[in-house]
């Protein structure tokens, strides 16, 4: 990532409040026998129903206004996996700095902060995740954060204030880059990202032992499935509602 309230000329009006938490990403059982998430048969791609049931419901939860609470998880799942890594190379000083100001301070942050930035302000959203983001670069150097996907932090960072508040009046092609993907620079689009981790968090919590191998794959199936398909035809809509200031309904039906 919440109840489904669909006429979404509340999705800027919702993302103002904190939703209550969504029961729909729980740890998936290993018993329940979960078909391969994303296998190639005769040339074709096929899904696997736990994947394709996840993506349906973010992409409703997007509908329903609550993108910028799945972010603030997302957000919160990138923090804690920066913390253990730092932790695990000898940089238990900075990562608990680190997670002490993202607990007193920053934590649930992104739902508020966006609300401050004003049209033609486009500087990324909160100068203490660049600042941290950063430090973990300098640490454990680019290669392994993009590896680790830290460098997601950059992605939310920086994209939040354009698919959320629309600074400078991006036209539907910027916006694009921001909410699908960045293929020029090579960055993961927000839609993308936040489904991959509201999915991964949601099913390894907050141990990142062995879930990564079970959860790793069913995110990633979703982070496909949002990039190729969900965020497409989402883009559309979202830029007329945030930029445009144009109905949801009616901008779906375009």
């Amino acid at each position: 990532m919440r109840s489904p309230l669909f006429l979404v000329t509340v999705l800027v009006c919702s993302l103002h409040s904190s939703p209550a938490a969504p029961s729909s990403f729980s740890a998936p059982s290993p018993e329940e026998g979960e078909e391969p998430v994303i296998s190639m048969h005769k040339s074709k791609t096929e899904i696997s129903r736990r994947t394709k049931k996840k993506t349906d419901q973010f992409e409703r939860d997007i509908k329903a206004g609550h993108l910028a609470y799945d972010t603030d998880r997302a957000l919160n799942a990138l923090i804690r996996l920066g913390w253990y890594k730092l932790s695990r190379v000898g940089q238990k000083e900075a990562a608990n700095k680190m997670l002490r100001e993202w607990e007193g301070q920053w934590q649930g942050e992104v739902s508020r902060l966006w609300l401050t930035r004003g049209i033609g302000d486009h500087r990324p959203l909160s100068q203490w995740l660049a600042e941290k983001y950063t430090m973990m670069e300098f640490l454990l150097g680019k290669d392994v954060c993009h590896a680790l996907r830290l460098d997601d932090i950059k992605t939310i960072n920086f994209g939040i204030p354009v698919v959320i508040s629309c600074v400078d009046n991006v036209d539907e092609v910027e916006y694009g880059r921001h909410f699908i993907a960045d293929e020029v620079n090579g960055y993961r689009g927000l839609g993308p990202v936040v489904a991959f981790w509201v999915t991964e968090f949601a099913c390894v919590g907050f141990t990142w032992g062995t879930g990564f191998l079970y959860c790793g794959p069913i995110a990633m199936g979703v982070e496909y499935l949002t990039k190729q398909f969900v965020a497409p035809r989402l883009n559309h809509p979202l830029w007329n509602l945030v930029c445009q200031k144009e109905a949801w309904y009616a901008s779906m039906d375009n």
